[in-house]
């Protein structure tokens, strides 16, 4: 039934493309494969006949891929099995870049079955659909095919199938954005594995990554942060929503937290704005680059990043970031102009603030002078004729200036006050008074300046 088929075609290449309207040759090539074997359903996730080791019927693209090599298998008599094309195929993409010659093809086959191939099945695989056969060449015929065997290769890595080596490691180097399609790939491949399970199983990974012998250690990094991308996707992808400061934290702790703070993290190409929390802890051995949302992140005082290479992060346009120089032990990381741009950007902010804020104190101070001497003043007094220009707003000031015991309530010793006044204490109250008519700075109000936030 012609009209039926077509229907059917249609919401099958609806469900393997994510509803799209617009349809890629490959995709529409797969859906005739399927229609003429005689698939009745665009559910992929039902199908009786898939029995593939390693390819997950819920994947589209695996579900499209394996029926595409159990139809070959169907051809030839002879042929490989559709699970040893699947095998082949990715070995073919991660070992020898989805391309070879017609001579080495019959080897890398050999190899593949681990014995003789006649000539029936070379022949098979120079026509098999996924793969284009041109002069003396043959490669994958879609150029997405390369980076899909590869995922399949690092979902093995992932549950343990394969170990990783020196080729794993050049694949997830290569592959470093968070929304590259092949780090959604490797993600799906893991979705349904305990989270407890999955970080063991990385935690080791990153241990084998970093032992590599032969691999550059920038390299090493870069497949590291591949692995962590990997596991972000997967949790951001479960939860359906974006991760937290909160959970983001809480992952780069667990892969890479030690005593006293985070050590060897790897963070390369994130450009989605996913932040963490890097107060209280100190950062050892770690490479962060290409990471948008850096200077957004958390920092305090206690934070401190050493022997870490930090390039690429440029502080976006409106970013007021709570990181300083003092956060960067400079003499033993390695910095680029982006950071060095940051760090200057936030000391003149620090600047402007610290200006703001001994302003706004001046004019507070000014408020308890009268006739020569440092008075108490009302509440309601002082609240209608402070105008904050700097930083801070009256009852934030007031605040902080109790807690630094520069301030107090007023009990007055003559009677009832009619509402509450406030009193600079007695130790505080000729640097006051020095500091509002001379501009004189001793060392209590520099202690007072240097506290306020």
């Amino acid at each position: 039934d012609r009209p039926k088929n077509i229907e059917r075609g249609i919401d099958l290449a609806r469900d393997l493309t994510g509803d799209e309207d617009a349809f890629v040759p490959f995709v529409l090539n797969v859906v005739s494969y399927i229609l003429e074997e005689g698939g009745q359903t665009s559910d992929t996730s039902t199908d009786p006949l898939f029995d593939s080791t390693v390819l997950s019927q819920s994947i589209a693209n695996d579900y499209v891929v394996f029926k595409i090599c159990q139809r070959e298998s169907y051809k030839y008599t002879h042929g490989l099995g559709s699970n040893t094309q699947v095998d082949f195929f990715t070995e073919f993409a991660s070992r020898h870049g989805g391309a070879c010659t017609k001579e080495i093809l019959p080897q890398l086959l050999s190899d593949q079955v681990g014995g003789h191939v006649d000539r029936v099945v070379v022949q098979a695989m120079e026509n098999h659909p996924l793969l284009l056969t041109q002069g003396n060449t043959v490669s994958f015929r879609y150029d997405l095919l390369r980076s899909y065997f590869q995922s399949v290769l690092i979902g093995c890595v992932l549950k343990g199938k394969t170990k990783i080596d020196d080729g794993v490691a050049r694949i997830l180097a290569r592959h470093t954005e968070l929304d590259s399609g092949f780090v959604r790939d490797c993600s799906a491949r893991i979705d349904d594995a305990p989270e407890m399970d999955v970080n063991m199983r990385l935690l080791s990974l990153i241990d084998d990554l970093y032992n590599l012998q032969d691999e550059k250690e920038a390299d090493v990094r870069k497949a590291v942060s591949g692995l962590f991308l990997i596991a972000i996707d997967r949790i951001r992808a479960k939860a359906g929503a974006p991760l937290s400061r909160e959970r983001a934290t809480q992952l780069m702790r667990d892969l890479f937290g030690c005593e006293g703070g985070i050590e060897r993290l790897a963070l390369s190409g994130l450009t989605d704005r996913i932040l963490f929390d890097f107060s209280g802890l100190r950062v050892r051995n770690s490479l962060i680059s290409g990471y948008d949302s850096f200077w957004e992140c958390s920092f305090d005082r206690r934070t401190l990043f050493q022997d870490c290479e930090l390039k690429l992060l440029p502080m976006q346009d409106g970013v007021r970031t709570a990181a300083d120089r003092s956060n960067f032990d400079l003499s033993s990381c390695e910095i680029d102009d982006t950071v060095m741009r940051g760090l200057e950007a936030r000391t003149e902010i620090s600047r402007s603030e610290k200006a703001g804020r001994l302003r706004d104190l001046e004019r507070f101070l000014k408020l308890f002078y009268k006739r020569g001497n440092i008075v108490p003043q009302k509440v309601v007094v002082l609240r209608a004729r402070y105008k904050a220009k700097g930083m801070l707003e009256f009852e934030d000031l007031v605040d902080q200036l109790k807690q630094l015991g520069v301030i107090g309530d007023h009990k007055s010793h003559k009677g009832k006050l009619i509402g509450p006044e406030l009193e600079i204490h007695i130790e505080y109250r000729e640097a006051a008074r020095r500091f509002c008519l001379e501009g004189a700075m001793s060392s209590r109000m520099r202690h007072v300046i240097e506290k306020l936030e």
